[in-house]
């Protein structure tokens, strides 16, 4: 909203998440730290309203601003969206994103239209969930049995080049483990487009 009439496309988002076992719902508040002509930082701050307003995460994310072809519609303010009422037959959240099953160290994700963004290519958010289960995935995977229930805590995701074709492979690497958690290296590509790297992640899992 801050730069219209043109859009933005996330370049990086760090994440740091402080406590993982929550009663919700999550609030999400965003606030603008800086608006620049071709960048604009973001903070956003998680709480849990079903917690006391426990705080649970924060985000710091950068965009790029970038010329729309035709501008949005005029927004009035405040901006007021009612959320959609619940799907009789709601589908899972992997299998939405279009993520597909299986295990081990690499996971594909197909590129659905509804995921992509006014440009037409895949959202930012996508990357981000992509990120999130292979990474939890390859920690599982080297672990084999003897790791019970995982989730991923903090993320670092830098956005390199945007994803067109798929489908995207997310291709993990387990850098280090320590009995509360481990580090992986995410690399993902665009394989419909010469298996160009579209964004790398480094994510910590830990146990729940």
């Amino acid at each position: 909203l801050s730069v219209q009439p043109d859009g933005v496309v996330t370049t990086s988002m760090t994440l740091r998440m402080g406590r993982r076992r929550h009663v919700g719902p999550l609030l999400c508040e965003a606030s603008v730290l800086r608006k620049g002509r071709a960048s604009v930082v973001v903070l956003v701050s998680v709480t849990d309203e079903g917690d006391d307003d426990a705080a649970v995460a924060s985000c710091v994310m950068t965009c790029a601003v970038l010329a729309r072809e035709s501008p949005d519609p005029t927004f009035g303010r405040p901006v007021h969206h009612p959320m959609a009422p619940p799907q009789p037959e709601p589908v899972s959240l992997v299998e939405f994103f279009g993520v597909q099953p299986g295990s081990g160290l690499v996971t594909p994700l197909e590129i659905g239209d509804y995921l992509r963004n006014t440009w037409g290519i895949l959202h930012g958010g996508a990357i981000a969930l992509l990120s999130d289960l292979a990474a939890v995935r390859a920690v599982r995977f080297e672990a084999g049995s003897a790791q019970g229930a995982l989730s991923a805590t903090d993320m670092v995701l830098h956005y390199l080049a945007p994803a067109r074709v798929g489908p995207v492979e997310a291709r993990c690497t387990v850098m280090g483990t320590r009995p509360d958690a481990s580090v992986v290296r995410v690399a993902m590509y665009d394989t419909g487009v010469e298996d160009r790297m579209i964004a790398l992640a480094s994510v910590t899992v830990s146990p729940r």
